[in-house]
């Protein structure tokens, strides 16, 4: 899944906050990442855990946005 984040200064913080709790990333743009959640079973299980980082991460850090663009 692509990832956007509003702010470039915060997509390496987002990335390796990803890998430290094990989802496959990598950064693929200056706003952009690229998110696979490993241990998914499913395409849905996938994106709803991923909502749901996104949403924790988005609380640590008021007023940047990281927002799902695209869902494989």
């Amino acid at each position: 899944m692509t990832v956007e984040v509003s702010d470039p200064a915060f997509v390496y913080d987002l990335l390796y906050s990803l890998k430290r709790d094990e989802y496959a990333a990598a950064q693929t743009g200056r706003h952009t990442l690229e998110v696979r959640v490993p241990w998914a079973s499913s395409p849905a299980e996938a994106a709803s855990t991923l909502d749901l980082y996104l949403v924790t991460w988005r609380s640590r850090h008021p007023g940047i946005d990281a927002d799902v663009l695209e869902r494989v």
